[in-house]
């Protein structure tokens, strides 16, 4: 899933953080898309967890989002959109339907 999007924010000229793990460009971009930008609220300035400095997933999985972001967000929000969002699902529906066509063979 995570080159799934990786590739779609490629194709939307989005550089892809390798610590997009919580509230980042992926999941911001997916919230504006299906909740609109009223619901998201204001993320422009925020600054999360983008040092991805060896371990970091291991201290995500131990500590939480807390061990890594005071703030909550592992990842960069800053350039999230709902077009961005729109890819990031096309690309992960696509990448369900072919596990799927492949698991039952259709």
């Amino acid at each position: 899933m995570v080159e799934a999007c990786g590739v779609a924010a490629s194709k939307a000229g989005l550089s892809w953080p390798e610590c997009d793990a919580h509230a980042g460009l992926y999941e911001t971009s997916a919230a504006l898309h299906l909740m609109g930008v009223e619901a998201v609220g204001d993320f422009h300035d925020v600054h999360g967890y983008i040092a991805a400095e060896a371990g970091w997933t291991d201290r995500f999985f131990r500590e939480g989002v807390s061990g890594l972001s005071a703030i909550g967000v592992v990842g960069d929000p800053r350039h999230a959109s709902p077009a961005a969002g729109e890819r990031f699902i096309e690309a992960i529906a696509q990448l369900i339907a072919r596990h799927f066509t492949i698991e039952l063979e259709l």
